[in-house]
């Protein structure tokens, strides 16, 4: 979706739950739908679509980014572990002052703009309202393009319907999107399922390394 230097494909898409995705209608686009998905080097990617200001959003994606961020790690792990968090916000409002409809941040010495302190820090801003400005939009072309034209409410069915034949990624998560709108209590019993997974196997590593019991 998002071209970055030296970066791969994103890997299978992973749906979040825990931010008002099942309490509102998400094929019709209303409200708020996050996505989380994992890049093939381990950079996770954050996806917020947001139809009214809220105000901050700065400070809300940086607040986003932090989150993911620090869930990296367990205690006590290498830093070097933590991977990298891609923040892409797709806003139907108008916010940056800028003539592009997308703008993009990244951190850099003050007097330096060559140098990049790390690239654990990446954030997206997507005008909805800029993007359907434009007087051609080249979704053959352009993966970003195809991804604004399925998430803009105003897209024709017919439009959504040729964006989902023509890109897999979008198709993909179109499907996860209608499983969990059919299946939302089989849903959160499959996250509290892959929780209690992740802890168990946590908790066996943690005694192996200190050599405890794991009964």
């Amino acid at each position: 979706m998002i071209k970055r230097t030296g970066k791969v494909r994103i890997e299978p898409v992973e749906i979040l739950e825990d931010r008002d995705l099942l309490a509102e209608t998400a094929g019709e686009k209303a409200g708020k739908l996050d996505v989380l998905a994992r890049l093939a080097d381990g950079a996770k990617v954050d996806i917020e679509v947001q139809l009214h200001n809220q105000y901050n959003m700065e400070r809300r994606s940086l607040d986003y980014w932090a989150r993911h961020y620090t869930k990296g790690i367990e205690a006590g792990q290498d830093y070097s572990l933590l991977s990298a968090v891609i923040c892409i916000n797709i806003l139907d409002f108008g916010y940056m002052p800028l003539e592009d409809f997308h703008t993009s941040f990244h951190i850099y010495e003050d007097r330096r703009k060559e140098h990049m302190l790390t690239d654990a820090l990446e954030l997206h801003f997507l005008d909805m309202v800029k993007f359907r400005k434009l007087s051609e939009k080249d979704i053959q072309h352009d993966p970003l393009h195809r991804w604004l034209v399925y998430f803009d409410k105003h897209s024709s069915i017919n439009l959504i319907e040729e964006v989902l034949c023509m890109d897999p990624a979008i198709r993909k998560m179109q499907e996860k999107i209608e499983w969990i709108q059919g299946n939302p209590d089989l849903f959160r019993a499959y996250l509290r399922y892959e929780k209690a997974a992740s802890d168990e196997v946590t908790r066996i590593n943690g005694c192996g390394k200190r050599g405890c019991r794991r009964d």
